[in-house]
């Protein structure tokens, strides 16, 4: 029997094997999978972070060589030869340096903009609510006549045990409270450790990504013939187009809709326009449901000015985001992606049950490959059943 035979015999059953354990043994099966999501966490996450992080990075490489190649022809430099390692080295450092302080910029100023302001809306609307008992005695009369069952309840009713049983509550809910607590500080503890290994990973794979990349060729033409690994590498470089096309086409459809939110907002005399217009940018990376997170935060900011203005901006809100979604959206990010609109759907539901907030950016782009793979396997089953005929 030949040895090719033999392996797939064995990988064949080896994976039949493993589909019965996993059917018969329901619960360790998924402990394992569940250990083993969360030991690879951080390498996720860290080639998730080194691939958007390459997408600058590169650009500012390719700047660099454009600006140097420039110079030397009008300069008619004799050494117009090629970069040196070191000055390769070099370069990388400092393009993987300044993608890394653009991005903490643009995060920085958003977070020194919206927070002081957000915190103090709220500090506002809890004044404001301390003044609620002497607003509601001032309109005693008019509460008593629209609703005298609302009057009683507010002004007559004895509502001391409710104080009372607040009380109390707190008290039952302390050992909860202390819970919850500790909860929140393990998970800090692990948010930050996982963010300090993604961020060592992917400065790691980013500073040798072209020995890593060669690593991996090697080994792959070891064990593929040539054929099916120009193949496969066509099938890679097609999704790495597709996610570099989706990522910088939904950063540019962010800046368009946060531009349009700005002008609108200060043509209209809305307050806080560049806060909500920065947050609304920030959030709209998120697809479908980002912007409206920049929607509920700003409108919570301007009720504390204007609850009129908060209505209208809502209105604002909703008319920007049926031009965006209409017009820009399937000209900027659309056309990238090639997804339709329930797919982009099913993506950023399944992405963000999986992974949260980055599942949601990571999916549509796989949901995107995955889609074109199909429609590529059906187009080639139909043209096959057509030659047959």
């Amino acid at each position: 029997m030949k040895k090719e035979v033999v392996l797939k015999i064995t990988a064949i059953s080896f994976f039949a094997a493993l589909c019965l354990f996993c059917v018969t043994h329901t619960d360790k099966a998924a402990a394992a999978v569940r250990f083993v999501a969360s030991a690879f966490f951080p390498v996720t996450i860290g080639l998730v972070m080194a691939f958007i992080v390459n997408i600058p990075m590169s650009a500012l490489e390719r700047l660099y060589v454009r600006i140097r190649t420039r110079v030397r022809k009008n300069g008619k430099s004799a050494k117009n030869k090629d970069m040196s390692e070191r000055e390769k080295g070099l370069l990388r450092i400092v393009s993987l340096n300044v993608s890394l302080l653009l991005i903490a910029a643009v995060v920085a100023f958003v977070m020194f903009l919206v927070i002081p302001e957000l915190a103090g809306s709220l500090k506002g609307m809890m004044e404001s609510l301390s003044q609620l008992p002497d607003k509601l005695a001032e309109k005693r009369g008019e509460i008593e006549k629209f609703s005298p069952m609302a009057a009683y309840y507010i002004f007559e009713r004895d509502n001391s045990d409710i104080a009372e049983k607040i009380a109390n509550w707190a008290v039952a809910g302390s050992g909860t409270a202390v819970g919850m607590a500790l909860g929140l500080i393990k998970s800090a503890l692990m948010g930050i450790y996982y963010f300090v290994a993604a961020l060592i990973i992917m400065m790691s794979v980013l500073k040798e990504k072209e020995r890593i990349a060669a690593q991996i060729k090697k080994f792959l033409a070891a064990h593929i013939d040539t054929g099916k690994l120009d193949r496969l590498f066509d099938e890679l470089k097609r999704i790495s187009d597709v996610f570099s096309s989706f990522i910088s086409g939904q950063c540019l459809e962010a800046c368009i809709l946060g531009s349009m939110f700005f002008v609108s907002m200060t043509l209209l005399r809305f307050p806080y326009a560049l806060v909500v217009s920065s947050l609304i940018t920030v959030t709209a990376l998120i697809p479908i449901f980002g912007a409206f997170i920049g929607l509920a935060v700003g409108a919570v900011l301007i009720v504390t000015v204007s609850p009129v203005k908060a209505i209208w901006f809502i209105v604002l809100f909703f008319v920007l985001q049926q031009l965006e979604g209409n017009l820009i959206y399937p000209r900027v990010v659309g056309g990238s992606v090639g997804l339709p609109p329930l797919w982009t759907l099913l993506a950023v539901i399944i992405g963000g049950d999986m992974m949260g907030v980055l599942g949601m950016i990571v999916f549509i782009p796989l949901f995107s490959v995955v889609y074109s793979a199909l429609s590529r396997l059906a187009n080639r089953k139909g043209e096959a059943a057509a030659d047959d005929k």
